[in-house]
């Protein structure tokens, strides 16, 4: 797809569909396969050689507390970007997941919190294509907010995830094509696929569910080695808001949280310190966003293991 992350829709989705930069790699261990209560999950196989890679600060906790619905919500929201089938969504997504948040300088404004898949022939192709590659999240900062909530800052780029095409290769694709956007390294403008900023507020609802991640870190570690969870990790965590720069020049955006706690200094600082902690140097990024590869990054490296990953049934 291209080289936006959020394709002028929600959030981190990290370019995903965006600047995913494909290719194929050494055949990848089989994952376990997550299952729920209320029945099996399956991730889909059209995502069997994706893998989601987070890192933090230190002072920021991946697995327990605010930050486990925030990364259920980016790995959903990039799943079904992707794949723009409602059901590759984790559990508890619809109900943790209003249609609008508070967006913009007026608490009156929304914006969608699910972002909108393609429709016609692109969305025909990509519920075919494998996808496949390392979706890189940085979390630069999470902090409470005015309200209650907390908000992440999370970072990324597209170009470490890709396409399988028709002749088995991968590519970074515009999403319908069966080529890749560009053929050579020197024609990908910089960034080169990184430096997407998101910002996604979350808040807890009165009363706990199944799974609950408490705001002071209680609850269940979600780390393991599954690449999707279980079961519902929302718990009673709500997404309440969410503002990314994607599409926006030199980190600036004229989205601002309507109480005065984000905006356009927060972007820029947010985006240096985003560039700073590029997986990737420059010439690596628009390498994997130009021509065909044999398989998916970091081909030919093995895929990782997804990390933190989520827990199998008998990590609770």
């Amino acid at each position: 797809m291209n080289t936006t992350r959020r394709a002028g829709a929600v959030f981190t989705i990290l370019a995903l569909a965006g600047t995913a930069a494909c290719s194929r790699t050494a055949p990848s261990a089989p994952l376990p396969r997550p299952e729920r209560a209320d029945g099996p999950y399956h991730l889909s196989e059209q995502f069997k050689d994706l893998r989601f890679v987070w890192t933090a600060e230190p002072d920021v906790d991946l697995v327990r507390g605010p930050m486990v619905p925030v990364r259920a919500y980016i790995e959903t929201s990039t799943l079904t970007l992707y794949s723009s089938k409602p059901s590759d969504a984790y559990p508890g997504f619809d109900k943790a997941v209003p249609q609008n948040g508070k967006f913009g300088q007026s608490p009156d404004e929304t914006q969608n919190l699910r972002l909108k898949s393609p429709t016609g022939a692109a969305a025909q192709t990509q519920r075919t294509r494998a996808q496949g590659g390392v979706a890189h999240e940085v979390v630069l900062s999470l902090s409470p907010t005015r309200d209650g909530g907390w908000a992440a800052v999370i970072c990324g780029g597209g170009y470490s995830l890709s396409t399988r095409l028709q002749d088995g290769k991968w590519a970074a694709t515009d999403g319908v094509s069966d080529k890749p956007v560009h053929t050579d390294p020197s024609q990908v403008p910089p960034p080169a696929g990184w430096g997407g900023v998101t910002r996604v507020e979350v808040r807890q609802n009165p009363q706990p569910g199944p799974n609950t991640q408490t705001s002071d870190g209680g609850g269940p570690a979600q780390a393991g080695p599954l690449p999707a969870p279980q079961a519902d990790v929302f718990g009673n965590w709500r997404i309440v808001g969410v503002l990314d720069n994607y599409g926006a020049a030199d980190g600036a955006t004229g989205q601002r949280w309507s109480d005065g706690s984000w905006e356009g200094q927060d972007w820029k600082r947010a985006q240096g310190q985003c560039m700073a902690k590029a997986p990737d140097p420059e010439e690596v990024r628009a390498r994997w966003l130009a021509g065909e590869h044999d398989g998916p990054y970091p081909s030919p490296e093995p895929l990782p293991a997804p990390v933190p990953g989520w827990p199998a049934a008998k990590d609770g």
